[in-house]
């Protein structure tokens, strides 16, 4: 089996599934979460670009975020909307804004910080994982989850 093959093997048995499931990916170290993401871009997604669009729903579903404030949450989440800090995007980021923090999350620059070791050796490589993390729905504009709520009758009687 090629490392290609294998590698997309990995991801499918399993990170995808430790990703889907809380109960499992809130046991893994905050390294292994980390590298989940930065596997999937570096081994996946830049490599298999043609065909990593079916993907994408999947991801943004389950892919897991360390966020600034030292937490790790799910982008499925219906309560949870990631952002880039000024770090990845320093024109167009919220951040700055000072807003209440308690209303927005930010991603960790810890995975920029990897990066930029290891793997960004220019603009275009920081554009390209910018691009990635915007497909994944993680931007710097304002973002609004919509929530369907069920509407109900309340009916009172007198007696």
């Amino acid at each position: 089996m090629s490392e290609s093959l294998n590698i997309r093997e990995i991801y499918r048995q399993h990170i995808l599934p430790v990703m889907s499931d809380p109960a499992r990916w809130s046991t893994k170290s905050e390294s292994v979460l980390k590298a989940y993401l930065l596997c999937v871009y570096t081994d996946i997604y830049l490599l298999f670009r043609d065909t990593f669009d079916n993907e994408l729903d999947n991801l943004r579903k389950y892919m897991i975020i360390k966020t600034q404030d030292n937490r790790f949450v799910s982008l499925g989440s219906s309560d949870v909307i990631v952002h880039l800090s000024s770090r990845y995007s320093p024109k167009l980021s919220l951040e700055p804004l000072n807003l209440q923090k308690s209303k927005f999350t930010f991603i960790s620059n810890d995975y920029y910080r990897q990066f930029c070791e290891t793997i960004l050796q220019n603009d275009v490589d920081m554009r390209r994982f910018i691009s990635f993390l915007k497909e994944l729905q993680i931007d710097d504009f304002l973002q609004i989850k919509s929530i369907k709520i069920r509407k109900f009758t309340l009916s009172l009687s007198m007696i």
